[in-house]
């Protein structure tokens, strides 16, 4: 027997809607969230592979960039841990998909909307929901300005709260995604596939996956690298954490911060280790 490969570990979500064999598990994952006024037909991966570089920097983010039959550019993620640089990078790639539909000259009308869907297997926002959508709207009456950028929020932690307060919904489609990517092991992902045979599906794709040898050990060596990256990152921030103590500068790290400055800039000026100034802020939080 193998070991559970959990769809929650970027490698294997990658390798889970990477596959070309799979299109029809990613177009029903996408129609889950995205709830289209037209069926999705197709969809196409553009960045199928893993980068050799990738599996050991944690830095590295393992996205799948998907085009539908319309030209849509879709950006989709699986993150694992909280970060404090997550809220800005998605933003970046968000923009940054949106901007690469057009060459310099091309007129601007021709963009299709952009989204970014970010599966999240923590908690990131303070609301209840477990699935949160972002757009331009003014703030006062909620006018849509523009459908062009949108962001999408899984947070798997959220769905068994979700499902006591509505349990009705244990059926829908984005529900049953969620409780996949959130399973714990393989009787989990066995009940969603005697309930639904998209599931069944899914079920076998992942264990393609978790029968591959090229595979388990891209996962393992991704759960290492985290591992030994949150060693280093404690290490670090406990050594700091003395001299940041000794001077009073924990306060200080979190108001900078909360003021726009970057790590590097704090880190900088309070001659203290970029990782102990990172570590602060995210433990911490922003204080006023």
């Amino acid at each position: 027997m193998v070991d559970f490969l959990s769809p929650k570990n970027d490698v294997v979500f990658k390798l889970f809607f990477g596959k070309a064999q799979n299109t029809e598990l990613l177009i029903n994952f996408l129609t889950a969230v995205l709830e289209p006024v037209e069926p999705i037909t197709s969809v196409i991966v553009q960045n199928p592979e893993i980068p050799k570089d990738s599996i050991g920097n944690k830095s590295i983010v393992l996205d799948v960039v998907a085009k539908l039959q319309n030209g849509q550019l879709i950006d989709i993620e699986m993150q694992v841990d909280h970060r404090s640089s997550f809220r800005p990078r998605i933003l970046f790639y968000l923009c940054r998909l949106h901007q690469s539909q057009l060459k310099p000259t091309e007129d601007y009308r021709k963009t299709k909307p952009s989204v970014c869907i970010a599966v999240l297997a923590y908690q990131e926002t303070a609301n209840t929901n477990f699935h949160s959508v972002y757009e331009m709207r003014e703030r006062h009456s909620h006018d849509l300005f523009a459908n062009d950028l949108t962001l999408h929020l899984i947070e798997l932690p959220k769905i068994k709260a979700f499902l006591t307060r509505q349990p009705d919904s244990k059926n829908s489609l984005l529900v049953q995604w969620s409780r996949f990517f959130y399973a714990e092991g393989p009787q989990e992902v066995k009940e969603l596939a005697m309930q639904n045979p998209t599931f069944r599906k899914a079920k076998e794709a992942l264990e393609i996956i978790q029968g591959d040898p090229k595979a388990q050990e891209l996962a393992r060596m991704r759960d290492d690298a985290k591992i030994f990256y949150d060693m280093d990152i404690q290490a670090s921030f406990e050594q700091g954490e003395a001299k940041g103590e000794a001077k009073g500068e924990g306060k200080a790290i979190l108001k900078m911060h909360n003021k726009g400055m970057t790590v590097e800039q704090i880190s900088e000026i309070l001659d203290l280790e970029v990782v102990f100034v990172q570590r602060t802020i995210d433990s911490q939080g922003k204080v006023d």
